[in-house]
């Protein structure tokens, strides 16, 4: 074989665009406006919309499966094209912060492993399509939204969340379901309106937790049964808690290393 030819094999199979790239390119074809002089075709970008090429944009990668982080905070995005991101199927960490965009609108990005969410507007999680949604998830930032304690509950159905940031939203109070949070080890709950005994024994029932942030809340008191079994950490900074009686219940919990108290009445 000629060496000229076999080396522009070679440069054409290097240069061709992945499975994933031309799917891609499918799903758009409704979205060409015009032809540039060479003919090829030139998109029009769509204002606060999240798809494809945005992200691949931002992943610093010429072909969708190569795309492992983006990071697209405060970018003004408000809408989100669902089918596009299930042509990254290696995008394991997103920033998408201050924008407008739904958690249940990015269940395609299946291999998502971290994800931020803060300061979304969120106030709903919608009833899951899917059994099990993001199936690889372990770090959720849903931090300075307005979520509800039914929204928390909804995100018991991540199967392998670990780290969850809820600091800053309108909980109110804690959801029953806490024992179906089976991987669960870090919750941050600061600055929620949480004040019932009952919230607390919720919390008790999350079987792996580690550390929890329930500061600048209103809790008065440990209720006697909330026992921690794997709690290591707790802060209770700027609640009511008024003297030490009120969190004798502690000591019941067997592997409480650190409780931080400081700045309560």
């Amino acid at each position: 074989m000629d060496a000229t030819v076999a080396k522009a094999g070679r440069s054409d199979e290097l240069s061709r665009p992945s499975a994933t790239s031309d799917a891609l390119e499918v799903a758009h074809a409704n979205q060409v406006e015009e032809k540039q002089s060479d003919g090829r075709p030139n998109r029009k970008r769509i204002d606060g919309l999240l798809d494809g090429f945005l992200l691949l944009e931002a992943s610093h990668s010429e072909f969708p499966d190569q795309a492992h982080k983006v990071r697209l905070s405060d970018k003004g995005i408000c809408k989100v094209l669902e089918e596009d991101l299930s042509y990254f199927p290696r995008l394991c960490f997103a920033d998408l912060s201050e924008n407008k965009i739904g958690l249940h609108e990015l269940v395609n990005l299946q291999a998502l492993e971290e994800l931020r969410l803060q300061c979304n507007s969120l106030e709903t999680i919608p009833s899951w399509r899917v059994p099990a949604p993001f199936p690889q998830l372990v770090i959720l930032d849903l931090s300075y939204n307005a979520l509800t304690s039914e929204a928390f509950a909804q995100l018991a159905a991540i199967p392998r969340l670990r780290e969850l940031d809820l600091t800053c939203n309108n909980l109110g109070e804690i959801p029953p379901n806490m024992a179906d949070f089976q991987q669960l080890e870090i919750l941050l709950l600061s600055n929620n309106s949480l004040k019932n005994e009952e919230c607390l024994l919720s919390l008790s029932r999350a079987p792996r937790l580690r550390e929890l942030d329930a500061s600048e809340n209103h809790f008065c008191r440990i209720p006697e049964d909330a026992v921690f079994p794997r709690l290591e950490w707790f802060s209770l900074v700027k609640n009511r808690i008024a003297k030490q009686e009120d969190v004798e219940a502690l000591l019941y919990s067997p592997e409480l290393q650190q409780v931080l108290l400081y700045e309560n009445p």
